[in-house]
């Protein structure tokens, strides 16, 4: 499998530019309130759900050779995580639950997708 970065990208249609960012600026107003929330659920603090909701849809769409993709920030990945961390025994907010979560959050999301597809 080869990887084309941005192919995406240079075959866009300007013409949609507008409505894009008029949709994008909708869906960030939607999205942003939820991944906080989901975030508080995973009993981190709120500023790591804007980087669940950020990071993954640029990624994605720098490396997507499809248009159209849905991507964000789910319930059901947040409570694992949280339930996870409380069977862990980790407290809420600190330096470890701050460090387990990216490792965690890697083997939820690989579960996840692979049980969805």
């Amino acid at each position: 499998m080869r990887i084309q970065l941005a192919a995406t990208i240079r075959k866009y249609d300007k013409k949609n530019l507008p409505k894009d960012i008029l949709a994008g600026i909708i869906i960030m107003a939607v999205s942003i309130p939820i991944a906080m929330g989901y975030a508080q659920i995973a009993e981190l603090p709120a500023v790591y759900g804007l980087y669940g909701s950020i990071f993954p849809i640029l990624i994605f769409a720098l490396c997507s050779t499809s248009p159209q993709f849905i991507f964000g920030v789910d319930a059901a990945p947040a409570a694992l995580i949280g339930s996870a961390l409380v069977g862990l025994g980790i407290e809420s907010g600190s330096s470890e639950a701050i460090a387990a979560v990216p490792v965690l959050t890697f083997f939820v999301q690989s579960g996840y997708w692979r049980f969805i597809l």
